[in-house]
């Protein structure tokens, strides 16, 4: 279905796009920019007989001749299938053989997850101590020493980030897809989509996106290098350590690919 989408759909049903991003890269296919309105003219023939009373006088007129006939038609809707299908030849449909940067194109299922509510109940001393007792079963399953004051850190700092509306792609017999969904290029409010789907979004979607991080995390080489860059500072050298510990528990997950969605939809005739 991959090869075949773009070129035998006629209809698609939009979930997001992403406006603004789009337009930079469509603009780029064209010295013109980018495609904001349709201007459509048209010469249509009159003939008209007026007829106008003043007081007891009445004034008449014949008239013929054309009017040209403007229709404005706003283009925003079209861009994303502008897009499509100038990008179709530069679409990687093996994400295993893309590089980052490249515009990749994936199927599978879909799941949205927004952590707005979820952020707001860690917030909860209750849910807190909940969460806590889990992180320490799990630590002892893999006879790991739990430490409760980062854990803390870890519970405090998810708890005061900015909400997100991540989506995980899961496809078949492949690493999924993980990425972060700007609000404003949800066709639906994240609330609405959880209150009727939950997480997991019916049917076959496919996302378009630029590919920006392979599956798998930095090495603890990796860090310990990065971080002894920063030697004697030791405020961004805890910054770096929290933001992999962040991301390891809340973000990314190490077996799905990282991307910068573009457009997410399923064709529907």
């Amino acid at each position: 279905m991959e090869e075949d989408l773009i070129e035998t759909a006629s209809v698609y049903d939009f979930l997001y796009v992403d406006h603004d991003r789009i337009g930079l890269l469509l603009s780029q296919f064209s010295s013109d920019g980018v495609l904001t309105e349709i201007v459509r003219e048209s010469a249509e023939g009159t003939g008209a007989n007026r007829a106008i009373d003043i007081k007891i006088v009445k004034v008449g007129s014949s008239e013929s001749g054309s009017t040209a006939l403007n229709r404005r038609f706003n283009a925003r809707w079209l861009v994303p299938l502008l897009f499509l299908d100038q990008a179709k030849e530069l679409l990687k449909r093996d994400i295993s053989e893309a590089d980052l940067g490249n515009l990749v194109l994936a199927t599978g299922t879909l799941c949205l997850l927004n952590t707005d509510t979820l952020q707001t109940l860690y917030k909860s001393p209750n849910l807190q101590k909940i969460a806590m007792r889990k992180a320490n079963d799990n630590a002892k399953e893999a006879k790991e020493t739990f430490n409760r004051e980062t854990a803390q850190v870890e519970l405090d700092a998810m708890a005061s980030m900015e909400p997100q509306v991540q989506m995980h792609l899961f496809r078949s017999d492949a690493p999924r897809l993980w990425a972060t969904l700007r609000p404003d290029g949800l066709i639906m409010p994240p609330a609405e989509l959880n209150m009727k789907y939950g997480n997991l979004i019916d049917g076959n979607w496919n996302v378009v996106g630029i590919l920006d991080a392979h599956t798998g995390l930095h090495s603890s080489e990796t860090l310990e290098a990065l971080s002894g860059r920063f030697e004697g500072q030791i405020f961004l050298q805890e910054a770096i350590a929290l933001g992999h510990g962040l991301r390891t528990t809340y973000g990314r997950p190490a077996d799905a690919y990282g991307m910068t969605p573009l457009l997410v939809f399923r064709a529907i005739a």
